[in-house]
């Protein structure tokens, strides 16, 4: 090989990773957004109430109905908790499936969430458990 055509397959290498560095940050930005727009519903197993979470399991919104009234405040406060962590539950598994779809079940980014999922996922006691 000529010193040029050594050079021109370096550069031409250089530009294949520039552009899987350029496509894999694309990839990562739609991911982002993808993962910011899950909201994720779970109602009581009485109707009692719906909570609404965002990706991360934060609570939004609730919907209360005149069913939850009637409850004594203990049972209410273990079916929001239930709720609240059946939401977080189905948020992380929306997110690390949206991952798994765009980079492959093996991912990095995949074990990353799955791990962040665990250590953040909501410690609640509930009533009975203190």
């Amino acid at each position: 090989m000529t010193e040029s055509t050594d050079v021109r397959d370096a550069l031409r290498k250089l530009d294949e990773q520039v552009a899987m560095s350029q496509q894999r940050a694309q990839q990562m930005q739609t991911l982002a957004s993808d993962i910011e727009a899950i909201r994720v519903e779970v109602t009581s197993p009485g109707g009692e109430m719906t909570v609404h979470v965002d990706a991360n399991g934060r609570l939004v919104d609730i919907d209360v109905t005149t069913r939850a009234l009637a409850l004594d405040p203990p049972r209410v406060r273990s079916l929001l908790l239930d709720a609240l962590a059946d939401g977080y539950e189905e948020a992380s598994r929306r997110s690390v499936a949206l991952a798994a779809a765009a980079f492959g079940p093996d991912a990095p980014t995949v074990a990353g969430l799955q791990e962040n999922a665990e250590r953040y996922r909501p410690r609640i006691t509930k009533e009975d458990e203190e």
